[in-house]
Parts: C-alpha cells; sequence; structure tokens
C-alpha cells in the first residue's frame, strides 16, 4: 500500500462526509455512495483489481456537483484526480506495463552491448517487480481472476520482448561478422593463372571497352531526344488527369458554434426529478457554462440557437412566399458553422455553390426542456440551409438581421482560391425540422479549367448532425425573470404556465 493509496483514500472519505453532511442525498444516491465506499475499501484490502482508484473519481466528481455545486467539484477534481493519478502511478503493474511499452519501441534501437544489457536488466526487474506483486496479492487470501489474468498477460509480455531483445543482439554480431567475412572470387572459364594479361591482350581490352561506352552515349543520347517530347506530353496529360481526380481545395469546418448570444434550450430524454429541478437555483441563464456543466452529467443536450429565416408577413414576393411555405412545413433555425477554403493550385479554383447532402432524419427522444429567455441578438450568418427541403435546394441570403433578402445566394457570389487568391471563408447555419435528428454532408460544387465537379464534406468521416425542439415536451422548464412581488426563479410550465406563454 502507497502513501498515494492512503492519501487518496482519506480524501475520498473526506468528501463522502461532505456529500452526507448536505443533507440532500436521497436514497438512490446514498447507495451509490455506500457501494463506492465499499469498492473503495476492498481496494484497499487488495482485494479488488488494481485500477479501481482512477474509476471511482469520476463517480465522486459527479455526486460532488450534482449536490455541492461546480465550484466544489472543481475543487474536488484538482485534489482526487492528481491523488488517482499519484495511486496509479504506484502500482507495480501499472509501472509494468508502462516500462514494456517503452521497452517494446526501444529494443529495435540497440546499437551496442551496454545498451543491449541495459534492456536486459530492464526486462529483470520488471519480472521481479511481477513477482512480487503476485506473493502480495496471495496473501491477502483473495486475488480476482482479472489481477491473474493481467499478471499472466504481463509476464508473457516480459518473455516476448526478452526473445526480441535476444534475436536483436544476434542479428546485429551476425551482420558484423559477415561485412568482415573473406570474400571469394569466381574464376569464369578461360580464367586463371593459364591466362596472363599481356601488353597486346590489355591494349585489345582499352580499345574495346572505350568503343562500347561510345555506342552507349550515342545510343543514349539518340534515344532521349527520341522520347523527350513523349515523356513530357505523357506527365504534362498525368498531371491533368491527377487534377481531375483530386480534389483541388483543403476546407477546415468550424463548428458548430456553441456560444449563445440570446435564448437557449437544453433538453433531455427523461424528466428532471425534484432534486434536479432544485439544483438549478444556483444558476442563472447568464451562466450558460455553469448550467451546462450541472445538466450535461444528467444527460441533457445543448440545442442550436439559430432562427429562421425572417419575412414580411404581408410581402407579396413568391420567393419569401416558398420560405413563409417551409416554416410551415416545419423547417426551424439550426447552428452555425464556418467554412475556411484554401488551396495551394496554381490554376484558379472557384467555389460556385455550397448545399447538402445524404439527409436523414428521425424522431428526436427529448420529452424535458429546459430553456433560458432571450438575452439579446447575436451575429447572423449570411447563407441559411435547412434539411428540411430537397437537397440541391439554393441557400437563402440573409442580411444582418436576418431577413431574407434572396432565395439563391451563390446566384451571385462565389469564392475564388488559388493563384495566390485570399483563402475563402464562410458562415453557414443549417437549419432542422421541428421534433426530428437530422443528419447530413455539405456537398461543395466547384470550377475549374478542366471542368465542374462536385465533392463532400463530412465531420472527419461522420456526418454533421442537428435536432430540434419537439412541438410539444411532457416538461418544460423557463427562467422567468420575476417582477416586484414574483423574484427570478426557474418555472416549470406546467405548474406556473403565465411565464411560458407566448409574449
Amino acid at each position: 500500500m502507497s502513501e498515494a493509496d492512503l492519501a487518496l483514500a482519506a480524501a475520498l472519505k473526506r468528501w463522502s462526509g461532505q456529500l452526507r453532511n448536505a443533507g440532500m442525498l436521497q436514497k438512490d444516491q446514498a447507495e451509490r455512495l455506500r457501494w463506492s465506499e465499499e469498492k473503495y475499501s476492498k481496494y484497499l484490502n487488495g482485494k479488488l483489481r488494481i485500477t479501481a482508484p482512477r474509476q471511482m473519481v469520476p463517480g465522486f466528481l459527479a455526486m460532488v456537483a450534482e449536490w455541492l455545486g461546480e465550484q466544489a467539484q472543481a475543487r474536488a477534481r484538482a485534489e482526487l484526480e492528481g491523488l488517482a493519478q499519484a495511486a496509479h502511478a504506484a502500482r507495480p503493474l501499472a509501472w509494468v506495463a508502462d516500462e514494456l511499452a517503452q521497452l517494446r519501441s526501444e529494443i529495435g534501437r540497440v546499437r551496442d552491448d551496454r545498451a543491449a544489457a541495459e534492456v536486459q536488466r530492464r526486462l529483470a526487474a520488471a519480472l521481479d517487480a511481477l513477482a512480487r506483486t503476485e506473493s502480495t496479492l496471495a496473501g491477502h487470501g483473495e486475488q480476482l481472476a482479472e489481477d491473474q489474468w493481467e499478471l499472466g498477460a504481463l509476464r508473457w509480455e516480459v518473455a516476448e520482448l526478452r526473445e526480441r531483445a535476444a534475436s536483436s543482439i544476434t542479428a546485429r554480431h551476425r551482420a558484423g561478422r559477415d561485412v568482415n567475412a573473406p570474400i571469394t572470387f569466381y574464376n569464369g572459364p578461360g580464367s586463371g593463372p593459364g591466362r596472363r594479361i599481356t601488353p597486346a591482350r590489355a591494349v585489345g581490352g582499352i580499345v574495346l571497352a572505350l568503343a562500347l561506352a561510345a555506342a552507349v552515349v550515342v545510343g543514349q543520347h539518340w534515344y532521349s531526344g527520341r522520347t523527350a517530347a513523349g515523356d513530357a506530353a505523357v506527365q504534362r496529360q498525368a498531371g491533368k488527369d491527377l487534377d481531375r481526380q483530386t480534389v483541388p481545395f483543403q476546407v477546415v469546418v468550424d463548428g458548430p458554434d456553441l456560444r449563445r448570444y440570446g435564448v437557449w434550450t437544453f433538453v433531455l430524454d427523461r424528466p428532471l426529478t425534484r432534486a434536479e429541478q432544485a439544483g438549478l437555483a444556483l444558476f442563472k441563464p447568464e451562466d450558460l457554462a455553469g448550467v451546462r456543466a450541472y445538466l450535461e452529467p444528467l444527460g441533457a443536450r445543448l440545442l442550436p440557437e439559430g432562427d429562421a429565416p425572417k419575412t414580411s408577413p404581408n410581402t407579396d414576393d413568391p420567393a419569401m412566399k416558398s420560405i413563409q411555405q417551409r416554416e410551415h412545413q416545419g423547417m426551424v433555425g439550426g447552428d452555425s458553422y464556418r467554412l475556411h477554403f484554401t488551396s495551394d493550385r496554381s490554376s484558379s479554383v472557384t467555389i460556385e455553390s455550397i448545399g447538402i447532402t445524404d439527409v436523414s432524419c428521425s424522431p428526436s427522444r427529448a420529452v424535458s426542456s429546459v430553456r433560458a429567455p432571450s438575452a439579446g441578438e447575436g451575429s447572423v450568418p449570411s447563407v441559411f440551409l435547412s434539411v428540411a427541403v430537397p437537397p440541391g435546394t439554393p441557400a437563402v441570403e440573409l442580411d444582418d438581421e436576418g431577413f431574407a433578402v434572396g432565395v439563391d445566394y451563390f446566384a451571385h457570389h462565389k469564392l475564388d482560391l488559388g493563384q495566390a487568391i485570399t483563402p475563402g471563408d464562410i458562415a453557414v447555419q443549417v437549419g432542422g425540422i421541428t421534433g426530428q435528428v437530422c443528419s447530413w454532408e455539405f456537398r461543395v460544387d466547384y470550377l475549374t479549367p478542366e471542368g465542374k465537379f462536385t465533392t463532400k464534406v463530412d465531420n472527419q468521416g461522420k456526418p454533421f448532425t442537428v435536432e430540434a425542439l419537439p412541438a410539444h415536451v411532457s416538461q418544460r422548464l423557463l427562467y422567468d425573470l420575476g417582477g416586484a412581488t414574483n423574484p427570478a426563479h426557474w418555472a416549470n410550465c406546467d405548474k406556473e404556465p403565465a411565464p411560458c406563454l407566448p409574449v
């Protein structure tokens, strides 16, 4: 048992006491705490797999955040995670595993006898540590199958590395002997003592060698002149073919933008308990980071904050009416992304349009929402796409206030890349569908001197996703700013419908 183990045990016991003293633990939380303490006690007695310290800490941190708040969790994390790491480092099995990982990469670089001896010494020390650990665990009278398996696996790895180290050293010595071995030349037909080199034979050999060399030079010159033009043409054609097959630009997608300047909404797939609702009282809506740190461990996820394009309700423009029709069909706002395009091509590259493709949707499982009232307006991207419309539908153009000014942004906007032109940069919002979780990929149409092409941009091998709040959820919590006789608080809309009514 190391000093780090004892220090971690004391810290966990102290935080357990603070959780109990808070007096807010329900029956299931108290049971979790008791179970955690028993599990760690078994670890201290040598009756549990040695990786237990680092497994214990996350559960304690979650309970500390849940019942003592984020500031207490920050203090607990600073203390417990450091102690858990120290306890892990003090474990014999962890030390052996780390040592073997280093030796596995070092064996191939052994170059002399001293380095080889050092490798063997470290392997012997690892084996000795395994023997001591096995004896210690057996002395407690109970040894789990997992511990036995880990010990056996590490012993096997030590044996394998010893064999590899011995093979590497043997090969190195054998290679040295091969380099210094005597060389025996083969005497071909007509060679040997009976065919002495005379002056006449020497002159004839020199003349023959010069003639052959001249013939080779003349032949190479003739061949090079004959094929140079053809090789250049082939290389040019190969370059064009490669340009056609590869995307002539690079794109980096930043997003979704998780900053929230106005309304923010979290959703969960289950209702919040009374105790969990009470925990919200510690936070105000402007403390988005604190609310997120409190709700996400409970299973909450942050929804997009963007709005669908605004249009005048009295418009006679058919294009604007088509946008209104999309809203009636469930189109809502979404997440904002910023796309950065660069190209190192010497020829021009033009991004002609950006859209979405490969759309797939399924119903949202959200049954509970936590929402804050609007605290202002954020920046609005100038391009709006939506998964609610068929792929290939042009992007809507927005003004700075979010009003639609056109139904095809790329009809008169392009991004020119290549030829040392400034990289292209564009902000795009992708809207969702009410009550749906949808995935998609960006579709980019571009033009080069070789023609028009299309490529897809995904989220590092995965699709992008957007979720929109269902029209009705069973539980709605909204921050009520209050009034002269009513203090600000988190209101349950089922019990206090007035703050939740549309303005």
